[in-house]
């Protein structure tokens, strides 16, 4: 009996070495094969005609994803008994094994965490050089310039590490093999006048963009525009530029400014949607042909980290009947931890709505992907039923 991602995800290399192991002894030694898995990871360079191999060869694949087997080894006796659900018959089984093979955890090498932090990368939660996210497929990471190759998430076949590493020469060199030129875009800037050197934006910042010197300087080479370390700092002191070089403050009173609506008009919703997952979402739902509510104006943004709480603020006075803030799905934040930035500000605003006179009804926070266009428009809409309730209740 083999046993192979059972109690967690299994890497493709483990999956391979197991299913190759399997089918060896099946062909090798007439012994009958029985291979538990969860989630077979078949993804990986010709793991699926493996699996195929194996399973003419006689091996016996059973999926354990609902209830995993017991295993005993009994005393004074070699091997163990497997007691398990069969999902193709609905049956409860059990298995005397010879012998059991258990895979192996696979771990980052040593020195992996003083290299991650030499460099100010980001770590999976296994302590590999990549953050669990998928926004650093496949040789990213949350600094520009540095690049991972190889075992990057977990262990990497041959085959993978050339891979990664051509997808990161890619990266560094445009198509005639000159170096590919930077983004030209405006930066995060901080106002030295202003700034009293409190280092929040060298805490806060994912991309490790801002350096210290006699005052902090925002490295125009490694910002990626997400604006959380505009929103963070405590006495205002960084500006970034938006569309038509308008601040964010002044692009939200800009997109509100409409005529005196009459009461029966549709409710009017400020939506804050991150340019990466929720925008995205709503053009899809736009091109698709989904309704969208009348009063919906969006307010697009580089990351959900970067909306501040004078910035909702300014949504209110501009006279938003409802505010939506719109997220990535957490872990899928492309500046790692933005979308949880802008939970903390939106739960502050909701603790002092009624001391502003707003019913907290009138806030919410969702989260999407970019290919969620019926889910977004879903919201939106129940959002509007929402309010209009309100209204109706005087």
């Amino acid at each position: 009996a083999f046993f192979c991602g059972l109690y967690d995800e299994s890497t493709p290399s483990m999956v391979r070495e197991s299913m190759e192991a399997a089918g060896q002894v099946q062909r090798k030694t007439g012994l009958q094969c029985y291979f538990f898995t969860n989630n077979l990871k078949v993804a990986g360079s010709g793991l699926e005609e493996l699996y195929r191999k194996t399973r003419a060869a006689g091996v016996i694949y059973i999926k354990s994803d609902a209830f995993l087997p017991e295993i005993e080894q009994q005393a004074g006796k070699s091997g163990a008994v497997i007691s398990y659900f069969d999902a193709v018959t609905r049956e409860d089984c059990q298995l005397h094994a010879d012998i059991a093979v258990v895979d192996e955890t696979i771990l980052p090498p040593a020195g992996a965490g003083q290299l991650a932090e030499a460099l100010g990368i980001d770590t999976g939660p296994d302590g590999f050089l990549q953050s669990d996210n998928v926004h650093r497929w496949p040789v990213l990471t949350n600094r520009r310039g540095i690049f991972v190759a190889g075992g990057s998430r977990d262990a990497a076949d041959e085959a993978a590490m050339i891979r990664d590493a051509a997808n990161a020469v890619l990266r560094v060199k445009a198509s005639d093999g000159t170096p590919a030129p930077l983004e030209e875009e405006e930066k995060a800037l901080i106002d030295r006048g202003r700034c009293i050197r409190c280092l929040t934006c060298y805490r806060v910042c994912p991309y490790r963009a801002v350096t210290l010197g006699v005052r902090p300087l925002v490295s125009s080479a490694a910002c990626e525009r997400c604006g959380i370390c505009v929103a963070e700092c405590p006495r205002e002191a960084i500006s970034m530029p938006v569309a038509g070089g308008q601040s964010l403050l002044q692009t939200v009173r800009s997109v509100l400014e409409t005529q005196e609506q009459p009461v029966e008009a549709a409710p009017g919703i400020a939506a804050f949607c991150c340019s990466r997952s929720a925008a995205p979402a709503a053009q899809l739902a736009a091109c698709s042909g989904i309704r969208l509510p009348e009063g919906l104006k969006i307010i697009q943004v580089p990351c959900s980290g970067g909306v501040s709480l004078n910035h909702l603020l300014a949504a209110i006075e501009a006279g938003a009947q409802g505010v939506m803030l719109v997220t990535c799905h957490e872990g899928n934040c492309h500046s790692e931890k933005g979308n949880l930035f802008a939970r903390r500000r939106f739960d502050e605003l909701r603790d002092m709505a009624g001391a502003l006179g707003y019913d907290p009804e009138r806030l919410v926070l969702r989260t999407v992907a970019a290919n969620m266009g019926r889910e977004f428009a879903d919201m939106a809409k129940e959002f509007e039923n929402t309010l209009i309730g309100l209204r109706s209740r005087g």
